[in-house]
């Protein structure tokens, strides 16, 4: 590797940098860059075009004209990381006096590379963050914090819908796979067990928006794109199952014994780390997964931001009806706020939605009230006890009915569920690998 030269704090001497296209429907283009006078400041303006919703931006810096990209880049805002709007004129500011104090060079090259998940999804990428409560809010099972490894995933942005697990029941049911009868749907292979009832009640309404009558499942009339709520862990699994088998992909999923095997291609339920890691979008120490540190979490945290029982949108709480959930992704930062528009978007750093609130999330592994203190808990890629205590499965990220402390990322449910369980907020979000 070529040496860096020793200046002082002068500044650092820049040439443009050079685009780089990550595949045929992405293009980043027009990459120039320019440090801010008198500061160690560097702008990288680019322009970008995706077919997607979202990118995930990366920045490469090299000292030598482009042959080894090893300078440090660590210290970049804005338009960077897995988060980025499609359009002109983004820019990415990167503190050199941080990240390459004292060092100049007249070659610096930046590479600006775009990549984007398949439809729907979006990338986590590897590497290690920090889990748990950092600010001591909650019970003593989120402590002690501690520094977490997973390996790059995908993730879907959004709840899955009741129009989404509608359309995979019908696959499997057409294929013979499963069984329906007037209270719930099973699984054909392996060990039987319940994905969801027609006829259990949550509050005085069925738990669930999806019906089935004649050979066909339906979904109440505009409720497609609310989160599919009424699902137990089992139920969870089946849809990532029948899902891989749709998109030609291996699964992960054993029927036979309900146990995963994490090397296949498959869809699966996130593991407790990966979701935290997931709804973090990128932050360390932050409450929720939007800018929030510091404080308390209740300062952080609005009606207009989340759904939950403080929510006021056109399905909240009124005294002749009961708490609902919101279509998926329905909190955007278009919401209203005393008239006005957020003007803050509630996607994440990760591009997921609801990460916090409208419904819980079932994760993959078993409840255990201190894990945070095992030794398992820090190890690379963790999924959680090897021996149910009890036979609990981990939910994450809070729902309608519930306050804002529930909404926070470190928040663990008290206890979990029992896999069985289900009730009408309770839902979930499939992870795979790529």
């Amino acid at each position: 590797m070529k040496p860096f030269h020793s200046i002082t704090a002068a500044g650092i001497a820049l040439i443009a940098g050079i685009p780089r296209a990550a595949h045929a429907e992405l293009s980043v283009s027009n990459v120039r860059s320019a440090q801010r006078p008198g500061t160690k400041l560097v702008d990288i303006d680019y322009d970008l075009v995706s077919t997607e919703p979202f990118a995930r931006i990366t920045v490469e810096i090299s000292a030598d004209g482009g042959a080894i990209y090893a300078v440090p880049a660590v210290t970049l805002t804005g338009a960077v990381g897995g988060a980025v709007r499609p359009g002109p004129n983004k820019r990415i500011t990167w503190n050199a006096g941080t990240d390459w104090n004292g060092q100049v060079s007249q070659q610096v090259k930046f590479r600006v590379a775009a990549e984007t998940a398949p439809p729907g999804l979006a990338i986590i990428p590897a590497g290690s963050f920090q889990m748990g409560d950092n600010y001591a809010e909650g019970e003593i099972y989120e402590r002690p914090v501690h520094n977490v490894y997973t390996s790059r995933f995908l993730i879907s942005r959004y709840e899955i819908t009741t129009e989404q697990m509608r359309q995979v029941l019908q696959w499997a049911y057409d294929h013979a796979l499963i069984s329906v009868n007037a209270t719930t749907v099973t699984n054909l292979e392996g060990a039987p067990q319940p994905f969801l009832s027609f006829t259990a009640n949550d509050g005085g309404r069925q738990a669930t928006y999806l019906r089935f009558a004649n050979g066909l499942f339906y979904v109440e009339a505009d409720k497609g794109n609310f989160p599919m709520g009424g699902v137990t862990w089992y139920g969870a699994l089946a849809y990532c199952n029948y899902r891989s088998d749709i998109e030609g992909l291996t699964r992960s999923i054993n029927f036979t014994n309900w146990t995963c095997d994490f090397s296949k291609s498959g869809y699966r339920l996130p593991t407790e780390a990966e979701w935290e890691k997931a709804a973090r979008g990128g932050l360390t120490g932050h409450h929720f997964p939007w800018e929030s540190s510091g404080g308390n979490y209740s300062q952080h945290i609005a009606g207009y931001m989340a759904k939950y029982n403080a929510t006021g949108d056109p399905w909240s709480y009124s005294y002749t009806a009961y708490y609902w959930s919101t279509p998926v992704g329905y909190f955007d930062g278009n919401q209203l706020n005393y008239g006005k528009l957020v003007g803050d978007d509630m996607v994440n750093g990760y591009s997921l939605y609801d990460m916090a609130g409208n419904v819980w999330e079932w994760c993959w592994d078993n409840w255990k009230a201190d894990w945070y203190a095992q030794a398992g808990a820090v190890q690379d890629g963790t999924t959680g006890p090897a021996t149910p205590y009890p036979y609990y499965k981990v939910i994450r990220g809070g729902s309608y009915g519930y306050n804002a402390s529930s909404l926070r990322v470190a928040y663990r449910h008290t206890r979990g569920y029992a896999p069985t369980y289900l009730n009408f907020p309770l839902g979930f979000r499939p992870v795979r690998r790529e």
